[in-house]
């Protein structure tokens, strides 16, 4: 199905669209496997200010500790991490 699509439908924003409009942002947020891959696209500089407002402990790989954390839903973590991105669980 994926290459049958139409060339003009597969541009980043509107892939960006579709994803939103099928889980939301919080809950692309909230999912563990797609946070992990969104972590992946951030610029180093905002995976460290993440892991800062976070109290996450880096170990000198931030990559590793944002995509290995675990959100407890209503967390403070979880909390602070919707909020850094200004969405609302």
């Amino acid at each position: 199905m994926l290459r049958l699509l139409d060339v003009s439908m597969v541009a980043p924003a509107r892939l960006r669209t579709l994803l939103t409009e099928l889980r939301g942002e919080a809950g692309l947020l909230a999912d563990f496997q797609c946070r992990a891959q969104l972590i992946d696209l951030l610029r180093r500089g905002e995976a460290e200010h993440i892991a800062r407002a976070l109290n996450l402990p880096t170990n000198g790989d931030v990559y590793a500790a944002l995509r290995n954390i675990s959100l407890r839903r209503g967390s403070e973590r979880e909390q602070t991490l919707f909020n850094l991105f200004a969405l609302v669980p």
